[in-house]
């Protein structure tokens, strides 16, 4: 096999530092969270959260059961309360 020209190699150092300036500057721009196997799954799964029945017959609150097992699954707390509180108070006349 023969030995790659001084110009190809350059040429392709060139396109790998583009990319990988085009990766870092594309995914600077996205946050990204590593939660623990265990707790992840109301995050994943958050509309089953409390079992499909009880998500089938209250679809109203869908989203207020996936927030808040959003934000158990983050050890959000106060924040998996207050969210649905905040909602509510925004919806009064």
């Amino acid at each position: 096999m023969e030995a790659p020209a001084d110009s190809d190699t350059t040429y392709l150092y060139a396109r790998v530092g583009e990319i990988e300036h085009n990766v870092v500057a594309e995914l600077g721009s996205h946050l990204f969270l590593c939660v623990p196997e265990p707790e992840s799954a109301p995050f994943a799964t958050s509309y089953q959260w409390f079992g499909l029945k009880t998500a089938e017959s209250f679809p109203g609150p869908r989203r207020d059961i996936r927030d808040c097992g959003r934000c158990l699954s983050l050890d959000l707390w106060t924040a998996a309360c207050l969210s649905r509180d905040v909602r509510r108070a925004a919806r009064a006349p």
